[in-house]
């Protein structure tokens, strides 16, 4: 009986060992040059599989940053990890860091490959942001001078306008500019 208890409480601490797991940091610079293709996208449609945690996505390409691809559409598979992507938004903006695998498309980095775009308008700029939180955050921006304090006006897909200040917003044709710089290099 003993030993059935400390094996009982062996598989609970185990089990929770996967809930509390962090995804591991790295460089901006790094995913970029890992990435064989990078895009900004739309996600059109998502689907799940039986069982309910992993499934797949088409994209919609809407501009290709790095990288050759003669499609419009891309499908992006995502398994049941716990920090896994899940594009399970129809209607979602993402630049997306991709590579090929298997004929597949899939993330450079697992689990922060697909950040979400919000679209944002201030005084002096129009145009996308990411906002730098969860998962983006665990990518160490090498290039400090894209991060920036601003005051936006985020619209949602009603066309409803809310104000967001962060010191933590990096605008996406900054990003697309370092992304195209270090792709010559």
């Amino acid at each position: 009986m003993k030993y059935f208890k400390i094996l009982f409480l062996l598989v609970i601490i185990l089990s929770t060992l996967h809930i509390n797991a962090k995804l591991r940091r790295s460089k901006l610079s790094k995913l970029i040059f890992e990435s064989e293709l990078i895009v900004k996208g739309k996600v059109i449609q998502s689907s799940l599989n039986k069982d309910e945690y992993s499934g797949s996505a088409k994209i919609k390409v809407e501009e290709v940053i790095k990288g050759n691809i003669d499609k419009t559409l891309i499908t992006i598979l995502w398994n049941s990890e716990v920090h896994d992507q899940r594009l399970r938004t129809v209607g979602e903006q993402r630049i997306f860091f991709l590579k090929l695998t298997e004929a597949k498309y899939t993330g450079t980095h697992y689990g922060r490959s697909y950040i979400p775009l919000k679209y944002h308008q201030s005084v002096a700029n129009v145009g996308y942001f990411i906002e730098y939180k969860y998962p983006t955050d665990v990518v160490d921006i090498d290039f400090p001078h894209l991060l920036k304090g601003n005051e936006m006006l985020n619209i949602n897909s009603d066309m409803q306008y809310t104000s967001v200040y962060s010191d933590s917003l990096i605008l996406l044709n900054d990003l697309i500019e370092i992304i195209k710089r270090e792709n010559e290099l």
